[in-house]
This record gives structure tokens, sequence and C-alpha cells, in this order.
């Protein structure tokens, strides 16, 4: 072998060891950077379908509360206008007065379907909530490992970042029990 190519095989070792460890950490910071990238993207897009879905039920809530209002209103204006029509302005003057009125009665079903919408409000607002505790608690996961999270800190991305969005909405009576660790009873 000639002096030349233990040379040129000396010199192509050396930058191997070089280069192609220094390609890997480059990839590896491309691949945790646009990892945390999307994490967050989801993280937030997950919180707003939260937002979406409590607002939604809400404003279902509101709407359809609307309607008993709006059907009591309609019920005063007919009972009203009959008694009007019956009576006269003044009423009836009459000293003894042998009538059995039949008033129409409110529909219980509106409060029915009241708890109908709040139930399923709250069922698609629960699975709304685990799905964002899914992906907060495995972006947490991956920025508090070796690797992956010194990459990700490197990259920018680091779990204070996101831990207000990923916070859950939760009742103040259940907030304060696990915050004090008692529980009690359930009041209706």
């Amino acid at each position: 072998m000639k002096m030349s190519n233990i040379i040129i095989g000396f010199i192509v070792g050396v930058v191997m060891l070089l280069v192609v460890p220094a390609a890997s950490i480059g990839f590896s910071f491309i691949h945790y950077y646009d990892t945390g990238a999307a994490m967050v993207a989801n993280i937030e897009k997950y919180n707003e379908s939260s937002m979406n879905a409590k607002s939604t039920y809400t404003m279902k809530i509101k709407e359809a509360a609307k309607v008993p209002d709006m059907y009591i209103e309609d019920l005063r204006v007919v009972i009203s206008d009959t008694f009007e029509g019956r009576y006269g302005a003044d009423g009836s003057k009459a000293t003894f007065q042998w009538i059995q009125e039949n008033n129409i009665p409110v529909d219980a079903s509106l409060y029915t379907k009241l708890q109908t919408i709040i139930d399923a409000g709250r069922t698609e607002f629960q699975q709304s909530q685990d799905r964002k505790l899914e992906i907060c608690a495995t972006y947490k996961t991956l920025t508090n490992q070796l690797w992956s999270g010194f990459m990700l800190n490197l990259a920018g991305h680091n779990y204070e970042r996101v831990a207000d969005t990923c916070r859950i909405v939760v009742d103040t009576g259940t907030r304060e029990q696990f915050k004090t660790g008692i529980d009690s009873v359930t009041e209706f």
C-alpha cells in the first residue's frame, strides 16, 4: 500500500468520525424542533376544542332555557286575551261566578330537554379535556426525558411554555378538595 492511500484513508476516517455524529445531532435537533412545534400546536388546538365544546353546550343551554320563558310569556298573553275577551277589559263584575277555568299547563318536557343538553354537553366537554390532558402528558414526558428534553429545550420547547394551556377546567369544589385532600358529601 502506498503512503498516500493510508493518509487519504486516515483523513476520510477522521472526517467520518466528525461529520456523521454532527449530522446525526443536527438531524436529531431538527426532528425534536419539529416534534415540539407540532405538539405545541396540538396542545393549542385541543385547548381551543375544549373552549369550543364548553361554549357550544353553554349556548345550547341558554337558547333552550329561553324557550320556557318565551312559552310562559306566550301563555300569559293567551290567558290575558282569553279573560279580556270573555269578561272585558275590566274583568268580571259578577258577585258570584261559578266558572271553572281550564288554563294551559306549562310543558315539563322543556326541562327534560335542558337536562339532556346539559348531560351531553358535559360528556363532550369531558372528552375534549381528556384529549388535551393526553397530548399535554406526552409533551411533558418528552420534555423531561434526557435526550428529547435536551433537544426540545435547545429548540426552545419546554413544558412551562404550555403549562397554563394544559390546565383543565374543573368546578371550584373539586379543585379545593384536591388542594386540601378532603372530600365531602355532594349536596343538592
